[in-house]
């Protein structure tokens, strides 16, 4: 299988699914949870469907920024680009708790927020986010490019999809965020506190768990 690496970060990414590693002093090897000796960490998988007008080496940069800022949550994701020719296995699986799905949509929906990326939806076989391309397009600056705003929508409607509809102040999890923010950004930065980040892990757990058996 063909490999993408991205030397800045250590990541790498495989075609159809992305494995996503970090460098040392990043993700934990295998997914082993610290806090737990011998526990792994839940494992969700994050479905991407994308338009056809969308590069594919863009949404690859888009997941590897997303798993950037969601690398400090103890929950290993597995990243699956569902929209190629040929598909991994998994896209072709039945849905579950433990699978998220996202989709870029070309325009906003009629209900979404007048200035999100995205919105979260839930259902009783999974939950979803769309994320509104005409948006990210429009946000884009020669120092916020368009991979990293679908990053940082895609790594926000998921930790909405395990922690509701809350906000933060400031970082990843902020309901707007500043100009600094979108040009700097803060890998890895969430903006939660531990109580919510623990919840965040709590739910990975639980759905994982429901899901193995709902499947037994």
């Amino acid at each position: 299988m063909k490999i993408l690496t991205l030397a800045q970060r250590g990541l790498v990414i495989s075609s159809a699914l992305w494995t996503i590693t970090s460098a040392p002093g990043g993700l934990q090897a295998r997914n082993v949870d610290p806090h737990l000796p011998g526990v792994e960490r839940p494992q969700l998988e994050v479905r991407i469907f994308r338009l056809p007008s969308v590069p594919e080496g863009i949404v690859k940069l888009a997941a590897a920024e997303a798993a950037r800022q969601l690398q400090g949550l103890l929950v290993t994701f597995d990243w699956l680009d569902c929209s190629t020719p040929v598909q991994a296995p998994a896209c072709q699986a039945p849905l579950s708790l433990k699978v998220i799905t996202i989709r870029i949509l070309p325009h906003a929906l009629p209900n979404a927020t007048e200035a999100g990326l995205g919105m979260t939806m839930w259902s009783d076989t999974g939950t979803s986010a769309a994320l509104f391309y005409d948006r990210a397009m429009a946000l884009r600056r020669p120092n916020v490019p368009l991979q990293r705003l679908l990053g940082l929508a895609m790594a926000h409607e998921i930790v909405h999809v395990l922690l509701s509809g809350d906000h933060t102040d400031e970082g990843l999890m902020a309901a707007r965020w500043s100009t600094e923010y979108l040009a700097t950004g803060h890998s890895g930065y969430s903006g939660l506190s531990r109580a919510m980040e623990a919840a965040v892990e709590s739910e990975a757990r639980r759905r994982v768990s429901q899901a193995a058996f709902t499947r037994n």
